[in-house]
């Protein structure tokens, strides 16, 4: 099997690109900071996760955990690794022991065999195993093993998908409207006379003149605003159904060797192991 290469934020992005980048877990909590990353040395593959712990630790994550990558806020999401986690061991301690040892292991293997790890070393087991639970049966008279299966748990996040803006803006229109004016106009009635000329009470002598002011009214314009119209603005959260799906994994219990020895019992029924149906005892 091809050997595991550790490198660093020191050999740059390319080599190491999400060297620098801020951990989380599943609900957003921080994790540590990815100090480097394990990349085959025959293809550059990625491979591991070097991740610096708040403790000073550091430990070695499946590349697989990745869930998600955001590059603009250099954070990567890891499915299923929380602090607890990292602090019971699940995962093991990084070092050049430990780099040293796995790649003893790999040279030492036939390539189509699995990697073989030292204690607490294997990092390619999916689902992770949460820490103290027993990865094997014993010689012992009795032993449990438990298997375990992932579970899909959706956690709405809101993203910015959009931006509204709203102004106002200024239209013309033409009005017309029928005003009524009012004009003043000199009439001259003539009536018979007793041969005295007399203008509001007052004789006219000859020569004499009176001035009689005309009056007409004209249509001046005066616009001014008014509140035509309220318009309330306001955001309002719609409910919508979305479907979603990915793949999840589980462990399934297998029997290779020694299957005439095997006595299977469920309530009391014989239990079917890989498709054979196994004795009742």
């Amino acid at each position: 099997m091809t050997k595991l290469l550790y490198l660093s934020g020191r050999d740059g992005e390319t080599r190491a690109p999400l060297a620098g980048f801020t951990a989380l877990a599943e609900d957003g909590e921080a994790l540590g900071t990815i100090e480097g990353v394990l990349v085959a040395e025959e293809d550059q593959s990625l491979r591991h996760l070097v991740l610096g712990g708040g403790s000073g630790g550091r430990f070695v994550v499946p590349a697989t955990a990745i869930e998600r990558r955001d590059d603009r806020r250099r954070t990567v999401m890891l499915e299923g690794v929380t602090p607890e986690r990292l602090g019971n061991s699940a995962y093991p301690s990084f070092d050049d022991q430990w780099l040293a040892t796995v790649n003893a292991g790999r040279s030492a293997a036939d390539e189509t065999a699995p990697v073989e790890s030292p204690a607490h070393t294997a990092v390619d087991a999916a689902p992770a195993r949460p820490a103290g639970r027993p990865d094997a049966l014993t010689t012992t008279d009795q032993a449990q093993l438990e298997l375990l299966e992932e579970r899909l748990v959706v956690r709405p996040e809101r993203v910015q998908v959009g931006t509204v803006r709203v102004s106002k803006r200024v239209v013309t229109r033409t009005e017309t409207l029928q005003v009524p004016l009012t004009e003043v106009h000199l009439v001259i009635e003539r009536l018979p006379g007793d041969g005295e000329i007399v203008v509001d009470g007052k004789a006219l002598g000859d020569g004499e003149t009176i001035d009689l002011p005309l009056y007409t009214e004209r249509a001046r314009v005066v616009k001014e605003p008014v509140v035509a119209e309220r318009v309330t603005i306001r955001t309002e959260a719609v409910e919508r159904t979305e479907q979603v799906q990915e793949a999840v994994r589980r462990e399934e219990l297998e029997v290779k060797d020694g299957q005439e020895f095997v006595d299977t019992r469920q309530d009391g029924r014989p239990v079917e192991v890989n498709g054979r149906r196994l004795r009742s005892g």
